[in-house]
């Protein structure tokens, strides 16, 4: 079975799995990619979650992904 990427739950109105997704990504050590970045803060912008938001901005800044356009 495949797992739909991140941005798929954020673009189809599945944002609480999809949040919820990124964060076992992370946890499991998974390193996202810059689009994923820029789907996630979208989500955490349309869900209200300003702290959640600041650590990926945080990140992004980190590890320069801050640099793209689309993040």
């Amino acid at each position: 079975m495949t797992i739909p990427h991140f941005s798929w739950y954020c673009k189809y109105g599945y944002e609480t799995e999809g949040i919820q997704l990124f964060w076992e990504m992370q946890c499991d050590g998974h390193k996202p990619s810059q689009c994923t970045l820029g789907s996630v803060l979208r989500v955490c912008s349309v869900m209200g979650l300003p702290l959640k938001g600041k650590q990926v901005h945080g990140y992004a800044n980190k590890t320069n992904f801050d640099t793209n356009v689309f993040v």
